[in-house]
């Protein structure tokens, strides 16, 4: 790599992207494992999107020769609204790309540095808050909790419940807007025979919230009071805790896990 793709390189930043270059990018079918270039065989891909984190992108150790990236695809208009309510966890926003553009984390490939400082370059995103929420979503595709399937089957109701009500213009949406994130614990762990479940409702701070305690933590107790839980399933002595993250202690978080609810805190 030159002096000038060098310069080149260290200007790109985590959810950065480039249009027009998928000829440059194989990935691998899933029928015969032969390679195909996306621009090529793939429909609405319009580019790529680069998923590394920035520092892994700048670094000149050298033996990190390579970036992760992943497609740029176009979706049907009417899905831009489920991508950022979270219901579509492998298509992120970002937020200069084309209209109707998302980052694909469902096709993501290597690309070695030298090539990506040769294509051109796009701001992704206008603020560090704005990229630390795209790097979020990618933690999220990748790094979420796999809950049992018995267990997602029994809080489902909830989940469709917080879906169907954030994003509404009404008393429970402003409840639902309250809440930064919903986590679950599992006293003795996922795996014991007897799963004793409590639920960490963390709140948004007080400025921040559209409803009032009271009236939040009496709808999540209609909500859980609604669990049917299965034979080696039951609500722990707790049941459901509603606190800000500040009032929560390190070892809450550590013992618990995300639902799949991080469209709250988006």
């Amino acid at each position: 790599m030159d002096d000038q793709q060098e310069k080149e390189l260290k200007e790109w930043r985590q959810g950065d992207f480039a249009l027009d270059v998928a000829p440059f990018i194989a990935l691998v079918t899933t029928e015969d494992g032969q390679p195909f270039e996306i621009g090529e065989t793939s429909e609405g891909i319009r580019g790529i999107v680069i998923v590394s984190q920035t520092c892994d992108i700048v670094s000149e150790n050298g033996e990190r020769h390579f970036v992760t990236a992943c497609a740029l695809v176009e979706r049907p208009k009417g899905e831009g609204s489920l991508v950022r309510a979270g219901r579509r966890p492998h298509l992120v926003p970002v937020e200069f790309a084309p209209e109707n553009t998302f980052a694909d984390l469902s096709k993501t490939f290597s690309v070695k540095k030298d090539l990506l400082a040769s294509w051109p370059r796009e701001i992704g995103f206008s603020t560090d808050e704005k990229r630390h929420k795209f790097g979020f979503a990618i933690a999220r595709k990748f790094g979420n909790f796999a809950f049992p399937d018995s267990f997602d089957e029994a809080v489902g109701h909830l989940k469709q419940q917080a879906w169907k009500r954030h994003e509404k213009d009404s008393d429970l949406g402003k409840i639902y807007r309250s809440l930064r994130e919903i986590r679950f614990k599992c006293d003795g762990g996922w795996s014991s025979a007897l799963k004793r479940i409590s639920i960490l409702a963390v709140l948004q701070p007080e400025g921040l919230r559209e409803a009032e305690y009271d009236v939040i933590y009496k709808e999540l107790k209609i909500q859980c009071d609604a669990v049917k839980w299965p034979d080696n399933y039951e609500w722990s002595d707790a049941g459901f805790e509603l606190r800000t993250a500040v009032e929560f202690s390190a070892a809450d978080i550590y013992e618990s896990q995300a639902g799949d609810f991080e469209y709250l805190c988006m």
